[in-house]
């Protein structure tokens, strides 16, 4: 399983990049995950598209920009 990471700790890492989310636990208030798994990145949305379809299925997943 991919280590959870804070979302401060994503944003640092992924910074100008397209990332799936996965395991994540959401903070209403900010409005962005509290902690969450990467499970797929790429700097570009379609080849992120191209990696999540090529992977098995995730009820609950979520996509973001960290530009």
């Amino acid at each position: 399983m991919t280590e959870r990471l804070s979302w401060s700790r994503i944003k640092s890492l992924y910074r100008g990049q397209w990332v799936e989310l996965i395991d994540f636990e959401w903070d209403w208030e900010s409005h962005y995950p509290a902690w969450a798994c990467v499970r797929h990145h790429h700097y570009d949305r379609n080849e992120l598209l191209r990696l999540i379809e090529q992977s098995p299925a995730k009820k609950e997943t979520v996509l973001l920009y960290l530009g």
